[in-house]
């Protein structure tokens, strides 16, 4: 018979149709083998690098090939087997998620606090109002806070959005419902 290696990532196996890794991402990639033989010619092609049993994605655009090889032992011959992984790009997150309010009319209530005009990644979010534009604005102060005036009953919908960044992070879009 011919010797099976099986990949491990973060301790779980790598499925035959392939697992997604995320950009800016580490894992611990080690191997089993049915024969007991050490694994051995452990290579990283792609979007990925490996450093000893830490594989890092560089990229989240295309696919990360991974080659192991097995000497096999005992009655198993000796194999090289290949697995796929895709890369992709993470997901950015907000410095400030916006709150949930429920403001009156006439008034004015911070949705978002200070700082709620850039990701964790450093890209600009822009604040708008999508629904109900007759029922609220918004004004963003120096501070990066996000202030919504309540104009008059019914409700309005921001929505808020960054750009993504190419082969790395995905754009970010969150909506929020306000009832006036």
């Amino acid at each position: 018979g011919i010797d099976t290696i099986t990949p491990l990532l973060n301790g779980a196996p790598i499925g035959a149709t392939g697992t997604t890794v995320v950009c800016g991402s580490d894992y611990t990639l080690t191997f089993t083998d049915s024969s007991g033989a050490p694994v051995t010619g452990v290579n990283a092609q792609g979007p990925c690098t490996l450093t000893g049993t830490t594989l890092s994605v560089t990229s989240g655009n295309g696919e990360c090939i991974i080659t192991a090889t097995s000497p096999g032992a005992g009655n198993l011959a000796g194999t090289t087997s290949t697995w796929t992984l895709t890369a992709s790009e993470a997901a950015q997150q907000p410095v400030r998620t916006m709150r949930a309010r429920k403001p009156r009319a006439g008034k004015t209530v911070t949705i978002a606090r200070a700082g709620a005009d850039e990701t964790t990644i450093g890209q600009r979010v822009t604040y708008k109002v999508t629904r109900g534009k007759n029922k609220c604005s918004l004004k963003v102060t120096k501070k990066g806070a996000v202030k919504l005036k309540a104009r008059k009953k019914g409700t309005c919908v921001v929505t808020a959005k960054a750009s993504g960044i190419d082969n790395l992070y995905l754009p970010y879009k969150e909506r929020q419902k306000y009832k006036i």
